[in-house]
């Protein structure tokens, strides 16, 4: 069958033409030889192998042992990928993409500037061939997932996320709400519910890995944690470098945000392939550019460590990741002896240091949270610097009740309801009771919003290990501008981590990477200087047991975790306690001055350094380095479809969000303008707007520093003719999809259905029966007076309750 395609590719109508590039030659250095790299563009792929100032990610060391991303499939969230693309074809995994903007099996490219997903998936992926350059994980296989280039609903978004999630086992996402400092958005409802279910059933229980770039707001004082995606704890939040290791004007800084990686900046930016069969292109940049070398090196741990839940690989990075530009004075240690900076993260990741830290990594028991009772403060925020404090007191009594048995912090969520007058006049900052402070709330000064801040949720990662027995406080600040006024009305806090064990070992073995960086002071010979002061638990490769006799398995969410994560959401955090037991420790004060760190600066001391460790004794470096995917067994297959059924019964209750998923969406067409340094211009792009009839508006736009063209406006379902064109097998096919999803994710069914899906002009008698490999969803459709009965929309056997159709017949 013949492709089809549509738009120009680049400067030239030919889409074969290669593309000269016009970046900056490394100097040889005869790796490329002895590794037999005859890629051209390689010598311009700097972020991989730097010859000159030797600022890379350190990965041609785990190249060389043979780990390459072999046996892993990475999902490309984005405007579609070219399968044309020489450097992208022998990787493509057709069988975990779709095409939720036109409704297809291929996410071909199909408008003009439909080239975001194809240059972040050659980060990927491209092969090691005669072509342009080669991907992080070249052995890995891409899948395209398109939802950026057209009018999609919240559904495709959320079936998007766990399209194939036993097949997809990496989801690369280099979009999200406008980069202005003004926006303030968060997936909610089914999308929401999707990112849990991905985590709890992805990967037969081990969780699908999301990762997501901060964003490109730092221009405008934005804030990554202002963005619901990348403030999850959920998804690993990746910023951006320059090839200096500085932090480049337009990525986002925030207590959410775990690492960083190279990009534009500084004169240079990322060298990937482009739309078109020899395309390549060397201008690729913004944290759009990141995101995609975070999720490649996942891959590669992937490749050898198949076994390791989604916060295995959180932990991975944030205790291998390298601090640079240690001369920023944001860089404080944290209460173990991590270096953190809200710009940063746990600095660079080094794959290198990644990997060798994996092969022997047991991996985290299950994982659990204590969350008390909300605060109500009601507390008029005074003029000036200081604030409104109110702080909560946290005893060894709480972690150990039952139901929470909190033994490793991880994750810490804060929930506030903050009114004011203009919003970015407002800063939070969390103290934790060894003093560490999270700015979790930066102030932005674009954003005049008058909302405040309404239930929202921040995350910080920066108390990672650390005892949160004691007083946190949290304080919120208000900008001296009497023009407006705000109040702190109520916060509720949140506790994640691993549940406790019986056996708990000291460990304090430091990692070894194979090359030093540059940067000012030598930061990895300073990590092998310090002792790791990280308790590591030990349990069984098979999951463990706690003092009930209840086995999990590594990424498995503790029950009566879950079950309080759904008692609390969308609870007004300023509910009066029903009895004095059930109110929290608590007071408000007006704090006065004092250091607004509570912590050592570092500057250039070098007595004040990163500390390394972290990885884990306990699996046979052989077995891990021979590990594959391998079938479940009949036991692990009950365990996960256990799991899986009390995941989809507690999203049943969340039928009443039916009305907020069919609101109407539109584009607009705002695109986000940023010049790449020395890149000689703007880079064009475009997004996805969702404008729902109760303002909850969400932009997802890419982040790759790119503007907007495409425009097109719709107020009603019936009216889209995106939606509705076609045949009448074609609608069946769209609406089936839709309908499948919201069922699979316990929702009702689409208004208007009443158990009928109602056929087009063009419908002929012959039977629909659209299989998908792996057995994932069919949709059987058989004439019945010119309308398909809803109960023929049945779900085959399969251990993968929220994966989509793949092909349609």
């Amino acid at each position: 069958q013949e492709m089809e395609w549509g738009g120009q590719f680049g400067p030239e109508d030919d889409p074969t033409a290669e593309y000269q590039p016009e970046g900056e030659e490394q100097p040889e250095d005869g790796f490329a030889k002895k590794f037999n790299i005859s890629d051209p563009g390689f010598r311009y792929q700097w972020h991989l192998h730097n010859t000159k100032d030797r600022h890379d990610i350190n990965v041609t060391g785990v190249w060389e042992q043979g780990i390459n991303g072999t046996g892993v499939n990475v999902a490309i969230i984005d405007d579609g990928l070219d399968l044309r693309s020489e450097d992208l074809a022998s990787n493509f995994f057709k069988e975990g993409s779709w095409d939720f903007n036109d409704n297809g099996a291929l996410p071909l490219p199909r408008l003009d500037d439909d080239q975001h997903g194809t240059r972040c998936a050659g980060e990927i992926a491209a092969a090691k061939n005669d072509l342009c350059g080669l991907g992080v994980a070249y052995g890995a296989k891409v899948a395209g997932l398109r939802i950026l280039s057209g009018v999609i609903t919240d559904v495709d978004e959320a079936a998007a996320l766990n399209y194939r999630f036993q097949d997809n086992h990496i989801y690369s996402c280099s979009w999200g709400p406008p980069d202005n400092g003004i926006s303030m958005d968060a997936p909610k409802g089914v999308v929401l519910d999707a990112m849990k279910n991905g985590i709890k059933n992805g990967r037969s229980g081990l969780g699908s890995i999301f990762v997501f770039a901060t964003g490109n707001g730092g221009g405008q004082d934005d804030d990554c944690n202002f963005d619901g995606y990348t403030n999850s704890l959920y998804t690993v939040s990746i910023g951006a470098i320059d090839r200096a290791g500085r932090h480049p004007y337009y990525s986002e800084a925030c207590s959410a945000q775990l690492a960083v990686t190279y990009s534009s900046g500084g004169g240079s930016a990322i060298y990937t392939c482009d739309t078109g069969g020899r395309r390549c292109f060397d201008q690729h940049g913004g944290t759009s550019a990141a995101a995609p070398i975070a999720a490649g090196m996942i891959a590669l741990v992937l490749s050898i460590r198949p076994d390791l839940n989604w916060r295995d690989i959180q932990y991975l990075l944030m205790t291998t990741a390298i601090p640079v530009s240690l001369d920023d004075e944001d860089w404080t240690k944290t209460a173990v002896g991590r270096l953190f900076n809200h710009k940063f993260g746990y600095g660079s990741l080094d794959a290198y240091a990644l990997v060798e830290s994996a092969k022997t990594f047991q991996s985290l028991g299950p994982q659990t949270s204590f969350h008390p009772a909300a605060i109500a403060v009601n507390s008029k925020i005074p003029q000036n610097v200081k604030g409104v404090a109110s702080v909560l007191k946290v005893t060894a009594e709480d972690l150990l009740e039952e139901g929470v048995r909190l033994g490793r912090l991880e994750h810490v969520t804060v929930t506030v309801n903050i009114e004011h007058g203009r919003r970015g006049d407002v800063e939070v900052v969390l103290t934790s009771p060894n003093k560490v402070e999270s700015r979790l709330g930066a102030r932005r000064r674009h954003d005049a919003e008058k909302t405040g801040f309404p239930n929202w949720t921040f995350m910080t990662v920066k108390h990672w290990d650390e005892d949160p027995v004691g007083e946190w406080t949290l304080t919120v600040r208000d900008q001296n501008n009497p023009e407006f006024g705000g109040k702190f009305v109520d916060w509720r806090i949140q506790f994640w981590g691993e549940t406790m064990r019986e056996v708990v070992n000291i460990q304090a073995k430091p990692l070894t990477p194979s090359t030093s960086t540059e940067d000012g002071e030598n930061a990895e010979e300073q990590l092998l200087n310090e002792e790791s002061p990280i308790v590591t638990v030990t349990q069984s490769d098979d999951g463990s047991s706690d003092e009930e006799g209840h086995t999990a398995s590594p990424g498995e969410t503790t029950e009566d975790a879950g079950e309080q994560e759904k008692k609390e959401e969308g609870e007004p955090l300023s509910q009066p306690p029903k009895t004095p037991d059930d109110k929290a420790t608590s007071e408000s004060k007006v704090i006065v001055d004092k250091d607004p760190t509570g912590s050592k600066k570092l500057g250039k001391d070098k007595d004040n350094l990163p500390v390394s460790g972290g990885h884990r004794d306990g699996v046979d470096p052989a077995q891990a380095e021979g590990s594959g995917f391998e079938p479940d067994s009949e036991e692990e297959v009950a365990s996960t479809a256990s799991r899986t059924l009390y995941a989809f019964c507690g999203v049943i209750g969340v039928a009443g969000l039916i009305a907020g998923y069919m609101t109407r969406h539109k584009w607009d067409g705002r695109g986000q303008y940023a010049i790449v340094r020395g890149g000689g211009g703007a880079i064009g792009g475009h997004g996805r707007n969702f404008e729902n009839d109760d303002d909850d508006d969400i932009d997802l736009l890419p982040r790759g520093l790119r503007s907007g063209r495409f425009e097109s406006s719709l107020t009603d379902y019936e009216e889209d003719d995106n939606y509705n064109s076609g045949t009448g097998k074609q609608k069946q096919q769209r609406r089936g999809l839709e309908m499948e999803s919201r069922r699979q994710l316990g929702l009702a069914s689409l208004p208007g259905d009443e158990g009928e899906f109602e056929l087009g002009d063009g419908t002929d008698d012959e039977d629909l029966l659209s299989q998908s490999k792996g057995g994932d969803v069919a949709v059987n459709k058989k004439k019945k007076g010119g309308a398909l009965s809803s109960s023929r929309l049945t779900k085959q056997a399969t251990s993968s309750p929220a994966t989509l159709l793949v092909e349609v017949a």
